[in-house]
């Protein structure tokens, strides 16, 4: 853990963060410590709000609380989170006047997460909102920037490589050849290898907020984009690319606004992404706000329908040639949550984050999939009192992550992650 304006130190198995106000007997004074507050080992410092708060749980323990290196109000640390095998990457697109930054943390031989890059935009401007969405694969980050023109918002993609000396540069940045006005373009990105997805939701094709998906390849050292314009309909205001997420040859794209009640669309890569099937409801509502594959698991999270006990979690697998099968669901009425922020799934397991029915806090819990590919909850990671909480979620291959990019109690908080240890 990087030392700076906020000092962490890990005691015993959990995360306790002091120097803005908070005490902790173990640290001499001096430090800028406030020695009237002292946490217990169940709760962390709340610096902004000099107070204690609860620790999420999991079936373990929390093993880090992430944050930037010199926090601020408003940076909303958190908003965009992902994970691939020992690296975490954390969007906080509100830093720095909303120009944005992202922040690389790494976990060392001894399970320590430590901080491990800064990630900034060659080119920044205030409000780009560098960091609104993130993906990394290997020693690649993506990190979109959808408004890098206030006027335009054309949006950007930047892709960042890590050298043999650890360092991270920025060696790309991705502008389709159709951008046009408010397309805002790196909304979501996703990555895989030598393939980059990113999306511009708000794109007009033949109507507005139709979207359209961009395809990048990197061929002799560089990046170029190999197919422009993915969309399976150009005449519905589906917003087609609002989540995206990648494997290998599978991508899922969520259109939660498609005919009033929102569908996902999965494609494969063959010589190019084709589609191959598409997952919907009937039901009123913004099915497939958040989308995941891995393998043949495809994991849907949804907000509330209108009147209804929502399936806030939506599993299925492959069935017929271009069809998906749904094999499991959970509702509100057999989970902690009524409306679904996020959902990420890997390796049979998934985490889902979002509100509780009460509205007043965010929770996430965790599901792992038997031998008959049904789905069921296992973990239950408390939430912090705070509406954000599971705003953006990921799942390693022994961890979870959970974004709380703001605290709707302490107005301007920098925002916060939590890396917590979850079920095999």
């Amino acid at each position: 853990m990087r030392v700076d304006t906020a000092i962490a130190v890990a005691l015993s198995t959990t995360l306790v963060v002091f120097g803005a106000g908070c005490f902790d007997p173990e640290i001499p004074q001096g430090l800028g410590c406030s020695a009237q507050l002292t946490c217990p080992p169940e709760q962390r410092c709340d610096a902004v709000a000099d107070i204690c708060r609860p620790l999420p749980q999991g079936p373990g323990e929390t093993i880090s609380e992430l944050s930037a290196q010199s926090p601020e109000v408003g940076d909303l640390f958190g908003y965009s989170v992902a994970a691939d095998g020992a690296r975490i990457v954390i969007g906080s697109p509100g830093a720095g006047s909303k120009s944005g930054l992202a922040h690389v943390f790494e976990r060392d031989a001894d399970g320590v997460w430590a901080y491990a890059g800064l990630l900034r935009a060659s080119d920044a401007t205030v409000e780009a909102a560098f960091g609104w969405s993130v993906a990394i694969h290997g020693d690649r980050i993506v990190v979109g920037a959808p408004y890098p023109d206030v006027t335009t918002e054309l949006g950007t993609a930047y892709v960042f490589e890590r050298n043999s000396a650890g360092d991270w540069a920025e060696v790309e940045q991705l502008i389709p050849s159709t951008s046009a006005a408010n397309d805002k373009f790196g909304w979501r990105v996703g990555i895989n290898g030598d393939h980059i997805l990113a999306s511009a939701p708000f794109a007009i094709a033949t109507v507005a907020d139709a979207g359209l998906v961009y395809a990048f390849q990197r061929t002799g050292g560089a990046w170029q984009e190999v197919q422009a314009d993915i969309s399976p309909f150009a005449t519905e205001p589906g917003q087609f690319g609002l989540d995206i997420d990648m494997t290998t040859d599978r991508a899922v794209i969520s259109a939660p606004a498609l005919n009033g009640s929102g569908a996902v669309f999965v494609y494969e890569r063959r010589s190019m992404w084709e589609l191959a099937g598409n997952i919907g409801t009937a039901a009123m509502g913004q099915f497939g706000s958040s989308a995941s594959v891995d393998g043949n698991d495809i994991a849907i999270a949804s907000p509330a329908a209108p009147g209804a006990d929502p399936s806030v979690a939506q599993f299925y697998r492959p069935g017929q040639p271009g069809m998906w099968t749904e094999v499991s669901s959970m509702s509100a009425a057999n989970s902690s949550i009524s409306d679904a922020f996020s959902i990420a799934v890997l390796g049979g397991y998934a985490i889902i984050g979002g509100i509780t029915a009460d509205g007043d806090q965010g929770a996430a819990f965790g599901a792992t999939r038997d031998g008959n590919f049904q789905w069921s909850i296992v973990d239950d990671f408390s939430g912090t009192a705070t509406k954000l909480f599971g705003f953006d979620v990921a799942v390693g291959d022994d961890f979870v992550v959970i974004g709380e990019p703001d605290d709707p109690a302490v107005p301007g908080a920098p925002g916060g992650a939590f890396v917590l240890s979850r079920s095999p």
